[in-house]
């Protein structure tokens, strides 16, 4: 089964690794200038054209890993040195213009950016091309077309321009960190920080004795829900659980350790609200389906939803009584209960 999607998740994923692993072991700051090297071992290349500029690039992953830039209020953030391999994109000419007598292209530009060859082929002046798509407009054979790089066709909000030195330039005022530019750039030139420090910083500050020791692989307790709430001084949500605590339906991540799933736990109350995205995917909900023993035949009617059509999808679910508990500052779920409990008097 493939565990990435893309080779820039893998290259993503092995950036946080190193230095997740070296915080941990408090020798982050020492062997920093080792995980480029441990990365991109050589001699040859395998992405660009040396392995110094793959080196490079993966020391900007690095400092987004890190937490990136503490300046920028925004979540994602461009990595300029890696966005250079795209093309300049926007208004170009194809090879469909015949060269024609009107030049109407010509006559609609007022910047003066379209010049003719000696075959009378139109070609456009990008330092005077203000991509107003005018010249596309008219063209009677559609010759000039509208080439926008990957991140910007990702963008619906159209918060990613081109910079002066062509590299992808956001807009915070605009920007919903949506992360669709992340996922669709192909050289990995956007990027997502990563609080991964803070965490391992939290976790080893504790200093705390628990009734349950917290273990990876183990579902948290009330007591770690509320230090974590205490800690934050508010709501959190939690995501990316593991596999195996969690349902055979919620879509398993690319490192096939977790899945995409979210719980949000509060103060006093815990766990308010729990969702994850389902597995769309019929062969990978079979095979989560056998790791559980789930007889298949049993519940044929939710195959067919996969099996049929389908959709990604996702969904959540949120405790009434929990919720109550934590707007009215109630401490014993009983006692916001909306119907009589007595001893004894639960028939059935």
């Amino acid at each position: 089964m493939k565990k990435f999607d893309t080779q820039v998740q893998y290259l993503k994923y092995k950036v946080l690794r190193e230095v997740a692993r070296k915080a941990w072991d408090d020798t982050l700051y020492d062997k920093l200038l080792d995980i480029p090297k441990i990365i991109i071992p050589g001699p040859e290349p395998t992405t660009r054209c040396c392995i110094y500029k793959e080196r490079a690039i993966v020391e900007e992953r690095m400092k987004l890993a890190m937490g990136g830039d503490k300046n920028n209020p925004n979540v994602i953030e461009v990595i300029n040195i890696a966005c250079d391999e795209c093309p300049v994109a926007g208004y170009e000419v194809t090879d469909v213009c015949r060269g024609c007598l009107a030049h109407r292209c010509q006559d609609a530009c007022k910047r003066d950016a379209i010049y003719f060859d000696h075959n009378q082929k139109a070609h456009i002046d990008k330092t005077k091309c203000v991509e107003c798509g005018k010249c596309s407009e008219v063209c009677p054979y559609g010759a000039i077309a509208n080439f926008k790089r990957p991140c910007e066709k990702a963008c619906k909000i159209k918060a990613i321009s081109m910079g002066n030195d062509k590299a992808a330039n956001i807009d915070n005022a605009k920007c919903i960190a949506c992360g669709a530019c992340v996922y669709q750039c192909p050289f990995g030139a956007i990027m997502d920080k990563s609080y991964i420090l803070n965490v391992i910083d939290i976790l080893k500050k504790a200093n705390r004795t628990w009734e349950f020791e917290p273990q990876y692989s183990e579902d948290i307790a009330k007591e770690h829900e509320k230090y974590i709430t205490e800690y934050f001084k508010g709501p959190v949500f939690i995501t990316d659980w593991p596999k195996d605590i969690k349902a055979y339906y919620m879509k398993l991540n690319a490192d096939e350790k977790t899945v995409a799933a979210v719980d949000l736990v509060v103060p006093e109350a815990g766990e308010l609200m729990g969702g994850s995205q389902r597995e769309e995917n019929l062969d990978k909900l079979l095979a989560r389906m056998k790791e559980f023993h789930i007889d298949k035949d049993e519940i044929s009617w939710y195959l067919d939803t996969r099996r049929y059509g389908g959709c990604i999808h996702s969904g959540f679910g949120m405790g009434f009584e929990r919720l109550i508990m934590y707007l009215t500052g109630v401490e014993n779920i009983r006692d916001v209960i909306p119907y009589p409990r007595t001893p004894k008097n639960c028939e059935f």
